[in-house]
């Protein structure tokens, strides 16, 4: 996950932060380095993109898009469970990290994972799609695997720093 989100920061546009799974307790959901590094990111580009993985086995993601003042949320699979994780994450970040700021949150709902083993992918779209308009719309199984070849042709592409 963090290769692909770092692979999107082509687009000039975006910073990623990967996210530690939710711990449950409200006081420890996120460390102040990683406030601070969400912070410090927003003031630099207008996406910041926060993978995070849910009980140590789904992928789900936050945008945060400074442009248009919102805190997008998403997960592949619509359940309650993880929809209430990730809004816990996100009142979390909007109260510490964007604190100065009003920012609306919104629930993206779409398109819906069928299967139980590309939540990623899903994330890396849902990532793609908020920055650019060349991120692919075909979510047939053939269409998912040519866009896991594609992700992995642009993490194959990145250059060492």
């Amino acid at each position: 996950m963090s290769a692909v989100t770092v692979s999107l920061g082509r687009y000039k546009k975006s910073l990623s932060v990967m996210l530690p799974p939710p711990t449950g307790n409200p006081s420890e959901e996120l460390q102040s380095s990683t406030i601070d590094e969400i912070s410090q990111a927003t003031t630099k580009r207008p996406f910041v993109l926060l993978p995070i993985n849910l009980r140590g086995v789904h992928w789900a993601g936050i945008i945060v898009n400074r442009a248009e003042k919102k805190v997008m949320i998403y997960d592949s699979l619509n359940s309650a469970k993880g929809r209430k994780e990730l809004k816990k994450v996100t009142d979390f970040i909007t109260t510490k990290a964007l604190k100065y700021e009003s920012y609306l949150k919104v629930d993206v709902t779409e398109p819906t994972q069928m299967d139980s083993n590309n939540c990623g992918v899903f994330v890396s779209l849902f990532f793609w799609s908020a920055m650019s308009d060349e991120a692919p719309s075909d979510l047939s199984p053939t269409g998912l695997t040519k866009l896991q070849w594609s992700l992995l042709n642009a993490i194959l592409k990145l250059k060492q720093r």
